[in-house]
C-alpha cells in the first residue's frame, strides 16, 4: 500500500496518508509523564500519584493541579493533531510557512491557557 509521508518540520509532526484512504499523525507536541515516562500515560499512573502524596514544599493540591494541567494540555494537543490530520486529508498543504506559524501559535495559546 502506497503511503504519502508529510513531514512538517514543526514539533516533529508527521502525517501519513494512504491511497486506501487511511491516515495517521504523530508528533512531539504532547508532554510525557515525568514519573513513569510512558508516552500514553494520562498523568494518573501509580508513580505520579505517589509523587503527589510525598510531603515537600509543594502541597498535594498543587501537585494534583500540575498533573491535571499536563493532562489537559495533552488533550489539547490531541485535538490539534486531529485538526492537522483532517486538514492534510482534505488536501491542505500543512507544510507552508503560514500553516506552520498557525500551528506554533495554537500550541503556544494552549500552553498559555492551561
Amino acid at each position: 500500500m502506497r503511503v504519502k509521508r508529510i513531514e512538517t518540520g514543526c514539533y516533529g509532526i508527521v502525517v501519513e496518508l494512504t491511497v486506501a484512504g487511511s491516515a495517521s499523525v504523530t508528533s512531539d507536541m504532547k508532554e510525557v509523564c515525568p514519573h513513569c515516562h510512558h508516552p500514553l500515560c494520562d498523568f494518573d499512573c501509580p508513580l505520579a500519584n505517589k509523587w503527589a502524596t510525598i510531603k515537600d514544599a509543594m502541597s498535594y493540591k498543587e501537585k494534583k493541579e500540575e498533573l491535571e494541567s499536563n493532562r489537559l494540555y495533552n488533550y489539547a494537543m490531541d485535538a490539534l493533531e486531529s485538526m492537522i490530520l483532517g486538514h492534510a486529508c482534505a488536501g491542505i498543504d500543512i507544510t507552508t510557512p503560514a500553516y506552520i506559524e498557525g500551528i506554533e501559535s495554537a500550541v503556544q495559546g494552549c500552553a498559555n491557557s492551561i
